[in-house]
């Protein structure tokens, strides 16, 4: 865990630094992705959930500076800690449509959700974003910090000034230089 923690932290500095790139990110998925995102049952603390079992959301982990990347605003609340900070709770963030549907007309700041028998900690939301499809109504989505929930499958997702496929040497450049070893494949523009 702390290995791909420490591997993020070197990684990301090195890409938003290459000319060119504007922004860089990692995170356990690519929004529209054919293979969809998986689920998670959570409980919300201190509220019973309406059908009596727990519910289920889309979830993901993603560094800090994920939504900047992808360009996706928080309308409330701050982006994540940074990737070292095990002093601060876990967190999550959540879209609006978590928001609307869990805490209509409050702010769902501070507040607490229970998945895998850990507890996580509201810190943002979202602007909703279509992340499965282009044409279905976006879905409560959980946001991880992959500070708390960290994976060694991780997409490295890359904004840049002019065509994206001509930066892919330089990226694979860049990654390689911290580990010779480690595989980029299915190298794609989010268009594609």
């Amino acid at each position: 865990r702390k290995a791909a923690r420490a591997f993020v932290r070197e990684l990301l500095p090195r890409l938003q630094s290459t000319p060119g790139v504007t922004a860089a990110t990692v995170a356990t998925f690519v929004p529209l992705d054919v293979r969809g995102l998986p689920k998670k049952s959570f409980t919300i603390t201190g509220q019973a959930p309406a059908s009596g079992r727990p519910d289920a959301a889309l979830f993901g982990s993603v560094a800090p500076g994920y939504f900047q990347t992808l360009g996706i605003p928080l309308v409330d609340g701050a982006d994540f800690v940074d990737l070292d900070n095990d002093a601060k709770p876990a967190e999550v963030i959540v879209n609006q449509e978590f928001a609307r549907r869990y805490w209509p007309g409050v702010s769902p700041l501070g507040r607490k959700l229970v998945v895998d028998d850990s507890t996580y900690e509201v810190v943002g939301v979202a602007r909703d974003s279509q992340c499965v499809s282009l044409s279905t109504k976006p879905a409560p989505l959980l946001y991880f910090s992959l500070r708390d929930r960290v994976s060694f499958n991780l997409t490295l997702q890359v904004r840049t000034r002019g065509d994206p496929l001509a930066f892919a040497p330089e990226v694979r450049r860049v990654v390689h230089g911290l580990d010779a070893n480690l595989p980029l494949r299915d190298v794609r523009t989010l268009t594609q």
